[in-house]
């Protein structure tokens, strides 16, 4: 009834959505919901640009894709957000203590 490509497309939402949920979750506790508001922004915006389309020509493996692409989307940005916050973190930590011992 389904075929192969549904049924990857379908396997590999899970996946993305525990991704997303714990890079979320890392945003959540460095209290930065901003950046996840931009992530769902960007996920919107490809959504409709490429997402519709994709639908439109190919139905429900379209639909799934669509999915997928708005999933990517948001883990990309959500992660990108979070490994920056983190660099930065790290060094505001780390510069303090190189000042001291060069004074």
């Amino acid at each position: 009834q389904f075929d192969r490509l549904t049924l990857t497309l379908l396997a590999i939402i899970p996946l993305l959505t525990a991704i997303l949920a714990v890079s979320s979750s890392v945003l959540r506790a460095l209290e930065r919901p901003d950046w996840i508001m931009w992530a769902n922004a960007a996920s919107t915006a490809v959504t409709c640009v490429i997402g519709l389309p994709l639908v439109y020509w190919w139905g429900v493996d379209g639909a799934l894709g669509s999915v997928l692409l708005s999933l990517v989307t948001t883990v990309v940005v959500v992660a990108h957000a979070g490994h920056r916050l983190a660099l930065e973190d790290s060094a505001s930590r780390v510069a303090p203590s190189v000042e001291r011992v060069h004074s």
